[in-house]
């Protein structure tokens, strides 16, 4: 049986990168793929944007969320 929905949160004390947009990602999947959650929604946080990986990683269906 799959459990409810789930928010994945992958945190990072720097600027958005591709380390923590592919743990952002494949979180997703193991979730989804393993981990039975009918729904995942994926953030990443970090503490500074980056203009040319934040369009990649909303295509990825990974939030970016800057504080």
């Amino acid at each position: 049986m799959a459990c409810k929905g789930v928010i994945s949160v992958q945190t990072k004390d720097a600027c958005l990168n591709s380390h923590v947009i592919g743990q952002a990602f494949f979180s997703k999947s193991l979730l989804l793929d393993h981990g039975r959650a009918r729904s995942v929604r994926t953030v990443a946080l970090c503490t500074a944007g980056d203009a040319v990986l934040q369009p990649i990683a909303e295509g990825l269906d990974v939030e970016i969320v800057v504080d």
